[in-house]
């Protein structure tokens, strides 16, 4: 296996940016109007078709059982006309949904996965071996959205809404009740777009029943 060397979008390792810093980094031209914004045009186009994830970034050995549902799930979606998956890149359950998803692709070539990346240097602090699984994960995507150059104190909740207004439908893994993942599963319903928590017994089985699968 060749070594991991840190790629120049990639950045030097992070540090907090002010909070004017900041400010500049959500204007223009990471965050274009919809209607000069290619990856919004053909993402919303396909929004019916579209789902996304969110999950913690460490997943418990206890999860496992719950997290193997996930190919049943994925081939019931693509069953459905789910084609476009979004994903924010983060260690633990993003990943590993993106592996699902490509193994997915596998069997059904006109799935596409998709990384929106809250910032260029999102793996800048990892470990060598997640960096290294990481920029595989980006060479298998079909298109990636890095939506800043840099992180900045709220990317990762910008690049949460950001998935969750171009989909139908959420996946998630969220065994608390706090974090990240809480708040992007709150956005999620209340901009009526639906969830599947996956760490909840039973969930996946309640999805096939309600669609009659």
């Amino acid at each position: 296996m060749p070594t991991y060397q840190r790629l120049p979008w990639q950045g030097p390792r992070r540090k907090s940016a002010s909070k004017k810093a900041a400010d500049a980094l959500r204007q223009p031209p990471f965050f274009p109007a919809d209607d000069t914004d290619p990856y919004h045009l053909k993402t919303c186009q396909n929004r019916p078709h579209t789902v996304c994830f969110t999950g913690h970034r460490v997943i418990r050995r206890e999860d496992e059982k719950a997290l193997a549902q996930l190919d049943a799930l994925l081939a019931l979606f693509y069953r459905q006309g789910y084609r476009d998956f979004l994903c924010g890149g983060a260690l633990g359950f993003d990943l590993f949904a993106a592996e699902h998803v490509v193994a997915l692709r596998q069997q059904h070539a006109d799935v596409r996965l998709i990384f929106c990346l809250p910032c260029a240097d999102q793996s800048a602090r990892w470990h060598d071996a997640d960096c290294r699984r990481y920029e595989r994960l980006l060479y298998l995507s079909d298109e990636t959205r890095v939506l800043a150059p840099r992180y900045y104190d709220g990317c990762m909740q910008s690049r949460n809404a950001y998935m969750i207004d171009r989909s139908s439908l959420c996946v998630a893994y969220m065994t608390r009740l706090r974090g990240g993942t809480l708040t992007t599963v709150r956005y999620a319903l209340s901009q009526d777009v639906p969830v599947v928590n996956i760490a909840v017994p039973g969930a996946v089985d309640e999805y096939r029943q309600a669609f009659g699968f």
